[in-house]
């Protein structure tokens, strides 16, 4: 079974205080409010997902893959998706 991107219109801005560093990012929509990342059964979010360098998805990305460089007050966008 494949899975495709559909893409989540929208904007939210989040602001944390990191070290200078390189950091993998992962957000996700907790949509139903239960406090824990829901996965179908091949563990693919059934919710909304982001994740730093937006990686089209074939397997679990690497550290490698996300690794983005904080360095001061850096902005990162994340494109939030949904698998089907």
């Amino acid at each position: 079974m494949g899975y495709t991107h559909r893409p989540i219109k929208g904007t939210t801005t989040v602001t944390a205080d990191l070290p200078d560093g390189q950091y993998a990012i992962l957000v996700m929509h907790d949509e139903n409010k239960n406090h824990r990342p829901d996965m179908d059964g091949n563990g693919i979010p059934t919710e909304p997902t982001g994740m730093s360098n937006n990686p089209e998805l074939h397997a679990f990305p690497t550290f490698d893959q996300l690794a983005v460089n904080i360095q001061g007050n850096t902005t990162i966008d994340i494109d939030m998706v949904r698998y089907k």
